[in-house]
């Protein structure tokens, strides 16, 4: 579900980021687009700037305690 306002500057640029490290890292597809949009998810919430994910926040994201 959408929450709060969102601002989609840089949403692009994580989904690439985290997708491409993740693959570099040795994630499989699947593994890779739930980090990538993880990472979209917390840059979108950053209104303003073109925002950055922390480990921290993914890990809080995925593991779905972001209520």
């Amino acid at each position: 579900p959408v929450r709060g306002p969102i601002d989609i500057v840089g949403a692009g640029d994580a989904v690439m980021a985290n997708l491409t490290a993740a693959l570099a890292a040795g994630a499989d597809l699947a593994e890779a687009m739930q980090l990538a949009m993880a990472g979209a998810s917390v840059v979108i919430h950053q209104l303003g700037s073109t925002g950055t994910a922390t480990i921290a926040q993914l890990a809080e994201l995925i593991a779905g305690d972001h209520a």
